[in-house]
């Protein structure tokens, strides 16, 4: 191509971009445009608009909006972007946007933003009958459940003890809160008895399903003897840990919702798993243009350090390198020193 036709195509390039700017330029600005340019504070010479203060305050809980209606609280949001803005100033100043802690929360706030815009461009389309047959299928126990008791229960190993903790609970009539504080006191049950005896939900022996509290039988069965909540039931419950004083505390109806009646649900609940799927399979995806390399190898080196809070920030935050490596070490020194003892031993 000649030096004037490159010439040419330059100055048309040039000329349509002169015609873009302007045709942005004349587009008029609406009245709200020009609300959300004012000025709410201007920090260092950089305006703080009202924009920005709106678009902060869309971010905050339905409460905290709601509460920004009133004029003083709305001073007191302002003084906190404010005071915002100064101490990330200053932080930028001191050189600490490239510490590690900044670029990890950075890089999860980007982390973030980019997983809603995904689900965002997701096009949503109502779910399959069989779809939803498939899913009501695979999670059935959400859908048919057992009948379930819940109660609390001090347990005693001496018959006599027993017998006289049931008629003070008989004669007393304790509230649900008082049994709980006599199970703390009395219950010989170390799995329960910090949490006031309480067994949680839990069906007959013969409903019992995988998750479900280990409860003894005689126990189940008596808890679904007792007519209301609160109630006690009359005779010591005697099982192969001892005796049990039962206090009926809550009760859950048998479900049993067929295909038909939970299709409504379905239909919300297979379009988000749906969407969850599309989203982690367009994550997944993005492993072509950014190639991935695993070597879990390495995990076993991983250091937790379980001693306290989150470490110190340093040049470059968390640990250095080198006291990584040291503490690494002092890990490996201390499992050597541990396996010479026990072999000794």
């Amino acid at each position: 191509m000649s030096n004037n036709k490159i010439k040419t195509a330059l100055a048309s390039v040039a000329l349509i971009a002169v015609i873009a700017l302007l045709a942005i330029a004349a587009k008029p600005e609406t009245e709200d445009d020009a609300r959300l340019k004012l000025s709410v504070a201007e920090i260092d010479g950089e305006p703080m608009s009202l924009g920005y203060f709106e678009s902060t305050a869309q971010r905050q809980s339905p409460l905290q909006r709601k509460e920004l209606e009133d004029e003083a609280k709305r001073k007191e949001f302002l003084e906190k972007l404010i005071n915002m803005e100064l101490l990330a100033a200053e932080a930028k100043k001191r050189g600490f946007a490239e510490h590690e802690e900044v670029q990890t929360v950075l890089k999860n706030q980007l982390a973030s933003l980019m997983h809603r815009r995904i689900a965002d461009e997701i096009q949503e389309e109502d779910p399959t009958e069989d779809a939803m047959r498939k899913y009501y299928d695979e999670h059935i126990d959400n859908y048919k459940k057992p009948e379930k008791m819940r109660a609390r229960h001090i347990l005693v190993t001496d018959e006599a003890k027993a017998k006289q903790l049931l008629a003070d609970v008989k004669k007393k009539k304790p509230s649900q809160y008082e049994f709980r504080r006599l199970a703390q006191e009395n219950s010989e049950d170390e799995s329960t008895r910090l949490r006031g005896g309480d067994l949680t939900f839990f069906p007959l022996p013969e409903e019992r399903r995988e998750g479900d509290p280990e409860v003894e039988p005689e126990v189940a069965k008596a808890a679904f003897q007792i007519k209301e909540n609160g109630d006690v039931h009359t005779e010591l419950v005697k099982s192969s840990k001892g005796y049990h004083v039962l206090m009926r505390t809550g009760h859950r109806e048998k479900m049993d919702l067929s295909f038909e009646d939970a299709k409504d649900r379905l239909v919300l609940l297979v379009k988000r798993e749906e969407r969850k799927n599309k989203v982690e399979a367009a994550i997944d995806a993005l492993k072509d243009e950014f190639p991935v390399e695993l070597h879990e190898e390495n995990l076993k080196d991983v250091v937790i350090d379980l001693s306290g809070g989150p470490p110190e920030p340093h040049a470059k935050g968390g640990l250095t390198r080198k006291e990584r490596k040291e503490k690494r070490e002092a890990v490996e020194k201390q499992r050597e020193a541990e396996k010479k003892r026990k072999k000794n031993e």
